[in-house]
């Protein structure tokens, strides 16, 4: 009997090594992750270039720790990044992390922030951006379209002629920020806080947004706030309406 049990264990302990081996070759993606900081030798648009391509480039300080994937993260650091240009676009899953919404700070310089050009892989990815403060962006601190799952959280966006922008995404998540202080002086801004809009891309699909302990302060422009467009149409000679935001949470927050 005690032999018995013992070779069956031998064959629990070969059925679980192997279930693990296939769980690491058929989902690479889980397995690596590379981590980029930012530094006098690898600037933020160095950071997000690298990220993109999967390859180290740009200073000699843009050598990544671990393999490339699918879910990588560039760290911000304590102190002020001056920003010269638009930064570059984001076409990958990424997780942007700084030190704390007092600690890292992002001046864009009156560029264009943190956008994401996932049309060609619509709703595969992801894009995390969290606790840092952003000013002076034109026309926006972060724009995300087509994007699976959006997490903004402990964000502080100032003095920029808008915030957010989040459309043709399927799940979008703002907790613990501050939107304050932002301008639009042509009033052309949809909404000078905070845009969330629908696309063809979440047509017939179960669109989420949640807000928790969100603040928009202070803006001005025609449209200040937040705004939330839950029908959206394609245009065409006869427009089509697509189905609105399905879930829409806001909790403790002041828009």
């Amino acid at each position: 009997m005690l032999l018995i049990q013992k070779t069956s264990q031998k064959y629990l302990f070969g059925i679980l090594v192997f279930m693990g081996l296939a769980a690491f070759f058929l989902n690479p993606s889980q397995a690596h992750a590379a981590t980029l900081t930012v530094s006098s030798g690898c600037t933020l648009p160095e950071a997000i270039t690298a990220i993109n391509d999967a390859a180290d480039s740009g200073g000699p300080g843009c050598t990544a720790s671990g393999a490339y994937g699918s879910g990588d993260t560039i760290t911000i650091p304590s102190g002020t990044i001056t920003v010269s240009a638009d930064l570059p676009n984001i076409t990958k899953t990424v997780t942007i992390n700084g030190a704390g919404v007092n600690e890292s700070q992002i001046n864009l310089g009156g560029n264009n922030g943190f956008k994401t050009d996932f049309l060609s892989a619509a709703n595969t990815k992801n894009i995390t951006i969290k606790n840092l403060s952003i000013t002076d962006a034109a026309p926006y601190a972060v724009e995300a379209d087509s994007v699976a799952t959006a997490i903004l959280e402990n964000l502080d966006i100032s003095d920029s002629i808008a915030a957010v922008k989040v459309v043709n995404t399927e799940k979008i998540t703002i907790k613990n920020s501050i939107f304050h202080d932002n301008a639009d002086p042509s009033s052309t801004i949809e909404g000078v806080g905070a845009v969330i809009g629908l696309g063809s891309n979440t047509a017939g699909k179960d669109v989420e947004f949640i807000a928790d302990g969100l603040k928009i302060l202070d803006d001005s422009g025609q449209n200040t706030g937040m705004y939330i467009n839950p029908q959206s149409y394609v245009s065409g000679s006869n427009d089509t309406q697509l189905l609105g935001v399905s879930t829409i949470k806001i909790h403790n927050s002041v828009v």
